[in-house]
């Protein structure tokens, strides 16, 4: 069982501000992500490592304007161009590592790792080479973490 510890460190959030999110960027969360932000806002997972990856898991963003390491609104900026347009950053990792959702409709909910030392220079919204799936839905992301590979 996976235990979030400074869940909510810089606020909580409401189904309100969920809402609000995904009228103003045009999407839908699933439902168990909705849920964790509601519950926890963010925080670092304990355990925290993804074993298919062998890479740990830092801090999951919360929906917070500051501090940048732990919002989900900075790092939808410093990203939008350098990730797949469909996938928007959920966590990452001690290296600078990104764990990706997917909100395309065919793998709604879908966890991925991105590795940003293999980003292209290149059009970034078809580039999946330094990506691998690590879950099929936030729950089993969270799941699957261990203490040690």
């Amino acid at each position: 069982m996976t235990e979030i510890l400074e869940a909510n460190k810089f606020g909580q959030i409401q189904v309100s501000d969920i809402s609000e999110f995904e009228t103003h960027n045009n999407i839908q969360l699933p439902n168990d992500y909705k849920d964790f932000l509601i519950e926890n806002n963010g925080g670092r997972p304990v355990p925290n490592i993804v074993p298919s990856v062998k890479s740990d898991v830092q801090w999951i963003y919360g929906m917070i304007e500051e501090p940048y390491y732990a919002s989900i609104f900075q790092h939808i900026d410093i990203f939008q161009k350098r990730i797949p347009s469909w996938y928007f950053p959920i966590a990452n990792d001690s290296g600078g590592n990104l764990y990706l959702m997917s909100l395309y409709h065919e793998n709604h909910g879908l966890i991925a790792f991105w590795r940003h030392e293999e980003e292209t220079d290149g059009d970034a919204d078809q580039y999946f080479d330094n990506m691998t799936i690590v879950a099929n839905s936030f729950t089993d992301f969270l799941n699957q973490l261990v203490d040690r590979v």
